[in-house]
């Protein structure tokens, strides 16, 4: 069975240093953030988003978008990110807009890391 390193941390048989991300996670406020520790690129999001085909028409982008932030305000799904150690998006960014706003800004961010670091798939 798969242990989350979450349980591994409450249970004591993994020891946290810091979180990455730009201020402590609610989950576990003895552990402070990497940017906390003065490394302010160490904010690093574990997302999901949906996906649809380029030409999708935007109705039927908007009643998705609709469907999944319906289902993003029940407590049962709520509470079962949050088990997992993961959190919703607010409100504002779960627009269609914030949501390609975001996509934008993390393929500049990581297509930065890879041309800085060389980094290259392998053949």
């Amino acid at each position: 069975m798969h242990q989350f390193s979450g349980e591994q941390l409450k249970a004591g048989t993994l020891k946290g240093f810091g979180v990455v991300s730009k201020d402590r996670f609610a989950a576990y406020p003895s552990l402070p953030s990497l940017v906390q520790f003065g490394f302010a690129d160490m904010e690093i999001l574990v997302w999901q988003g949906m996906f649809a085909p380029a030409a999708t028409p935007k109705p039927v982008l908007e009643k998705l978008n609709a469907a999944l932030r319906f289902a993003l305000i029940d407590p049962k799904v709520i509470r079962n990110f949050e088990q997992t150690d993961f959190s919703v998006f607010t409100e504002q960014e779960q627009t269609i807009a914030a949501a390609n706003s975001f996509l934008q800004r993390e393929i500049v961010r990581w297509g930065q890391v890879v041309r800085t670091n060389h980094i290259e798939a392998e053949q």
